[in-house]
Order: C-alpha cells, then structure tokens, then sequence
C-alpha cells in the first residue's frame, strides 16, 4: 500500500504545480498588454491600447485570501489522487460501544461513519442519508476509561474486590493477546460493553456528519473544516451512497502546503505568527508556563485522560516540573499506547493486580518512555513515513503514530509556513507557542491555521469570475 501511496501524493503534488504553473502563465499574459500600455505614449490620433477584459485582473488587485478561495474552488475533489485508498468501516447507532471499539481497534481504523438505520422510513430519511455523526475510537475508549473509573470508585466504596477473580482473568487474557488489559476489563462490566453507541451522545457529541462529494472542490471541504470546526469531512459517493473516504484537517494542511509559491499563499504564509490576529492563543495573558492548562511528567494518566474529557480538548501538554520547558504531549490518539502494548499489560501485575489501577497509577514520564521505546523498535524513513499517510486519512497505526515527544514548537518572530511545515514533519495536529527559553504561551490548532486562508463566509468574493479558469 505504501508505495501506491506514494505514488498517489506525487500525483496530488504534480497536479497542484502544473495548476499553479498555469494560473501564472494566464496572470502574466493579462498583466503584459496593460504594462505595454502604460509604458507607451499614444497621439490623439493613435487608437488606444485596450485594458484586459474585467473577466481577467492583474494579481495585485486581488486580495491574497479571495484569490485563494477562487483557486481552491477551482480544485475538484476527484483530482486528489488516493481519496478512495483508505478503509471505511460503518458502524451503527445501535451497536455496543465494546464491539465498536474491538472492531474499530482490530480493523487498526481511528474512526467512523456511525448510521442509525432505526429511522430509515421517516420523512426524508433514506438510506443514503441516516448517517447521524463520525465517531472516534478514541473517544469511546476516553468514555469507557471514565465509566471505568467511576465503577472503580464504587467498587472502592463498597470493599468488595474479589482478588481471585482478577486473576483469573489476567489469566484467560493472557490466552487472547489482543484483548489483554482495556478489552479485557471492559468486557467484564457487560452493563458498559453493552451500552449502545447512540446512548454515549448524552455524555459527548461526535463528529457532525457534513459530508461532499468527489465532484465538490477542495474549497468546499475547507469552508466545512473551518465554519464547523470540523476534524473530518467525508467523501460520500452520490451513486452507491456510501463514504468512500474523508478530508481531515491534517490532509487539508498538507494540500495547502502544496500551494507554497503561489504569490497569494505565501503572501499569508510567510509573515510571522505575531502579525497575525491572536484570537488563536489561548493563554495570551501568562508569559510562563504557570497557572497554564498543562501537566508534568509526574501526573498520572488518569490525571491526562480527566483533563482531555473535561475540556473537550486533543492534547494535553507535558511539561518538566523543574524547567517549566515542555517534553511532549499526550493527545486523544495516544490511547492506543494503552489499547495495543502488551508490554504496558504485563507490567501492570508486578504493580498492582487490577488494570484500572495500573492505569491510573501510571505516570506520563512512564507513559512517555514506553512510547519512545516501542517507536525506536519501528523507526521509518521519513519518506516512508510520509507515503503511509494517505488523503483518505482516517486511518492510524502503531507504524507511523507520532511519538508524545514529537512536539511541534514555534516562536512568535518566526512564519506560519514554518509552523505548517514542523507541524507535518511530526504528524501533529496543534503547534505550541514559546518563548526565548522555551517556556509555553499558548498553541494553535490545524483548524487556527486552516482559518487563516478563508475569507470571511460573510464577504462577497472580490475575485472577477473566471479569474481561474485553467
């Protein structure tokens, strides 16, 4: 798969450039008959030299953000090569979470379309249309970790741990290696296993269900990543009325990076994060590190897990609770560091006997050097690592996850494009803000960086029509 992935973003890439290359050819042929104009002196009697058509302007009279939303609309969602690479796997509103999860988890797939087929038969509701939401894998598996808490809590109030019967089960899941630890526990609270998808809506809402076509442009997927603030876009074939595969924020961040040396992209990308509106930070009013929404190494997961659930939020940072300087950070994803290292599972009977102590008793610099190892066992060439990452990305293994120590930094003197670029070479889906000594002052999301190529969804485009016409 690797290689045709590769092969696939080489396409993408190649037809971007030869787009870009011809929208300059046609800017320089409309700007060439103007500049001979003006640079001429003409008798009363000499006819004078006409102006390009008001379907054609010269670059400079367009607004960066309107001529980039008129390009992208130009770019079809069918000429990105490989959108249909990636394995889409449904799940319905009626199954149970611990199914959803073993499924989602066995397919090695980060998430999915979730139907609710109950309804089709209503007025308007077909089954091309009874799609109600994208849900994670991650996200379940937060819910259930938290629901598992709460059982633990209980349990702890009650005294009533049966020790015999724990380990009777790290013993049966030692028979099952790919349901040691989480699956395992999970399965022994049959009320949480068997809790429907649709009923974990009361406690978190998923991924509105928004989706485009593969004849819709890339434009189109951007406003819905942007307006909505969306994490995916599906790509739903019209015909068989089925998703095909999806736009995620990190594959409209790669798209757009490919614009690097257009006039109008870089004349965003190249000015420094301060020149920007700061509506992005979002811990403008503290120059360290203190009082700010983070953790340090000694934290335990529980401590990350608690936190991410509360605030809705994707990542948590690690800092050293010396130095204050940040050494990675825990995000959502990183749940499959708990889901598939069985060295994590065997660990956890020389600490405690119940997984859900073991799990909450670990800490993140545990956490940190556990992942550093099992990624030092799978190191990738770069290029690899990029060929794995495919346009119909919702997809993510343990081959190309991102190390909790791969953190994307970036100083307030230094460009955007340079932030899109670490951004990418890391596979990380927000950036940190620092100081001169590496102390943290906020981050920016793909979706802050996303938002800063799209005009105003309440301004008229400025651009002439046809400007783009390539």
């Amino acid at each position: 798969m690797a290689p045709y992935t590769l092969r696939s973003i080489s396409d993408t890439h190649r037809e971007l450039n030869e787009k870009k290359q011809a929208v300059s050819e046609k800017l320089r042929a409309a700007q060439e008959p103007q500049e001979k104009g003006e640079g001429s002196i003409h008798s009363s009697d000499e006819p004078q030299t006409s102006q390009p058509p008001p379907s054609v302007q010269p670059l400079r009279d367009v607004e960066p953000r309107e001529a980039l939303k008129v390009f992208f609309d130009r770019i079809p969602l069918d000429s990105i090569s490989g959108l249909k690479n990636g394995q889409v796997v449904e799940l319905e509103a009626r199954d149970c979470v611990g199914e959803a999860i073993k499924s989602l988890y066995r397919c090695r797939i980060m998430g999915a379309p979730l139907s609710d087929k109950s309804c089709i038969g209503d007025v308007g509701v077909t089954v091309g249309n009874s799609h109600i939401g994208v849900v994670e894998l991650s996200s379940m598996v937060i819910w259930a970790l938290m629901e598992l808490e709460k059982v633990q809590m209980e349990v702890g109030k009650i005294g009533n741990h049966n020790v015999t019967t724990e380990n009777r089960v790290l013993e049966e899941a030692d028979k099952i290696p790919e349901e040691n630890g989480f699956l395992r526990s999970l399965q022994q609270h049959s009320t949480l296993w068997n809790t429907k998808v649709a009923s974990m809506s009361r406690s978190f809402r998923w991924v509105p269900f928004l989706p485009v076509q593969p004849g819709d442009t890339f434009l189109r997927a951007l406003l819905l990543l942007a307006k909505h603030t969306l994490k995916v876009v599906p790509v739903m074939d019209p015909i068989g009325k089925k998703v095909t595969g999806f736009i995620t924020e990190d594959t409209a961040l790669r798209l757009l990076s490919q614009c690097s040396g257009l006039e109008w992209f870089d004349a965003i990308a190249e000015k420094a994060l301060h020149e920007f509106n700061l509506h992005f930070y979002r811990f403008e009013d503290n120059k360290s590190s203190r009082g700010m929404l983070h953790l340090n190494g000694a934290n335990t997961v529980l401590d990350a897990v608690s936190y991410m659930w509360e605030h809705k939020a994707e990542c948590v940072p690690i800092l050293d609770h010396k130095s204050e300087k940040i050494i990675g950070n825990m995000r959502v994803t990183d749940v499959w560091i708990l889901l598939d290292n069985a060295d994590v599972f065997k660990r956890r009977r020389f600490a405690v006997i119940n997984f859900k102590d073991f799990i909450w008793s670990m800490t993140l610099q545990e956490l940190l050097s556990i992942d550093i190892e099992s990624n030092h066992a799978r190191t990738r060439d770069e290029d690899e690592r990029d060929a794995m990452i495919s346009p119909a990305a919702l997809y993510l293994t343990e081959d190309w996850r991102p190390k909790m120590s791969d953190v994307a930094t970036c100083k307030l003197d230094e460009t955007l494009k340079k932030l899109m670029w670490r951004l990418m070479r890391v596979h990380a889906d927000c950036g940190f803000l620092v100081d001169e000594d590496m102390h943290m002052l906020g981050l920016v999301t793909l979706h802050d960086i996303i938002t800063q190529f799209i005009p105003s969804l309440t301004q008229f485009s400025q651009a002439p029509p046809g400007f783009f016409l390539t």
